[in-house]
């Protein structure tokens, strides 16, 4: 990141680059552009002693325009403090509105730029009492243009023919100002539809848990839907959307699928929870997960132990509940039975959707691992196994990491809990619940 700041009034620029053998190309220009709409005599520049600053170019240019070079002393960026101070200020900046509006990083130059262009509308000169901006263009800027940065907006969509009730407008990112005209940058948040020259593989095959079993096949091929349905009746008018769909159902029917690991396309059946009157369909639905204090108080003890932490994942968790209440669903739109299409089911097991889900199906798992010898530690949910090894557990909502002094005891664990439920071992811990972890010889280190 190039920052160019006018020394008088501190206006400012700055240019991003990939290399810093670019920075002659961007002042070279920005001299040349100012020398022609600029009324102020330009005399001279001043920069730190980089290479990108002090070469042949940078001496020819200043020569040809009658301009003085100045330097900083080496490792002294206090001389060169206008445009330290205001790089710090730039960067801080661009930080607080990260950390506020929870922008990708990817789009640091755009936030960036639009700090710089606040600050030269807004700042004010110390004991001038006037901005950056009319310091330098000599009149007081306009700001009724200016706006929060990280607002939800709506870019009208030019395209010819659109259907009746079709949105006209797309869902946008305010991320600031364009350079050179009276327009906005918006990040459009949409999800576009992909060409089919840009797909790899076939759009129309549809792929599902049994015809894979290798992981091999989806490291060299690609599955994007060509559409994201609005509703239900959206989805029915795609045959890949009823395929997913209709597998879906069948894992819900049986609880148990065949081995496999990647579909196109996802689909759930979810139950309407927000229509569920509390001591009607549903009582208590506090179910306890692991505090990241007891996250880390278990990698500190299997460090200190040295073992090595694994991790599964159970697939359709909420699935495995049994629940209490009496509870009956309609029929999905579209998959309705011939035979009693005015029937419902009575759920014997938990939906997603359901409020009384997530505690259904802690209680399942709890039972299950008490049944199997566990003990209960006092930072729930939190389990030990004691015999002449110890096994260590520790679940949040259907993750599951866990550790042993015993390799067979791990394993046994493992082939235990997948006997029982539908799982995806995940191999060594490496991730959870945003800590990046990495277990080595010399210990474990958590980032």
């Amino acid at each position: 990141m190039l920052v160019v700041v006018d020394d008088f009034s501190q206006f400012s620029w700055v240019f991003f680059m990939q290399f810093k053998d670019e920075a002659f190309g961007f002042v070279r220009d920005l001299v040349l552009r100012l020398k022609n709409v600029s009324h102020k005599a330009m005399r001279a520049i001043r920069s730190d002693n980089g290479g990108e600053f002090r070469n042949p170019q940078f001496e020819n240019f200043c020569c040809d325009l009658g301009l003085e070079h100045q330097f900083s002393s080496p490792y002294t960026p206090l001389q060169n403090s206008v445009v330290e101070s205001k790089n710090c200020t730039l960067v801080e900046m661009a930080w607080m509105m990260f950390d506020e509006h929870r922008a990708p990083r990817r789009y640091w130059t755009e936030v960036v730029n639009t700090t710089c262009y606040i600050a030269n509308w807004t700042f004010l000169r110390a004991f001038l009492g006037k901005t950056l901006y009319e310091l330098w263009f000599g009149r007081q800027p306009s700001v009724n243009h200016l706006g929060p940065f990280g607002r939800r907006c709506f870019v009208l969509k030019k395209v010819g023919h659109m259907e009746r009730f079709e949105s006209r407008c797309l869902d946008g990112f305010f991320l600031g100002y364009a350079s050179s005209s009276r327009a906005f940058r918006v990040w459009i948040m949409v999800q576009q539809d992909y060409p089919p020259h840009r797909i790899i593989g076939d759009l129309h095959q549809w792929v599902t848990r049994s015809s894979v079993n290798s992981l091999g096949f989806f490291s060299h091929s690609a599955f994007v839907a060509s559409f994201e349905p609005r509703d239900v009746s959206h989805a029915l008018s795609d045959p890949n959307w009823v395929n997913a769909m209709h597998e879906e159902l069948e894992n819900f029917e049986r609880n148990h699928g065949e081995n496999g690991m990647v579909v196109r396309n996802k689909v759930r059946l979810v139950a309407q929870g927000f229509c569920q009157k509390e001591r009607i369909d549903y009582e208590e639905t506090f179910a306890p997960v692991a505090q990241l204090e007891a996250i880390k108080i278990m990698l500190a003890f299997v460090a200190s132990k040295g073992f090595k932490l694994q991790q599964m994942d159970v697939k359709s968790a909420f699935l495995n509940g049994y629940i209490e209440e009496e509870v009956y669903v309609r029929e999905v739109p579209g998959f309705e039975t011939a035979k009693f299409p005015d029937r419902v089911y009575k759920l014997r097991k938990a939906l997603y959707g359901l409020k009384q889900a997530p505690r259904a199906w802690y209680a399942r798992l709890k039972s299950f691992l008490l049944k199997s010898g566990f003990v209960m530690g006092s930072t729930r949910p939190y389990f030990v196994c004691h015999g002449g090894d110890t096994l260590i557990v520790q679940i949040y909502v259907d993750d599951i990491i866990f550790g042993g002094s015993s390799h067979a005891l791990v394993s046994s664990f493992a082939e235990q809990m997948c006997s029982e439920f539908e799982m995806s071992l995940m191999g060594e811990l490496q991730f959870f619940l945003g800590l990046q972890i990495k277990q080595g010889p010399e210990g474990t280190f958590v980032h």
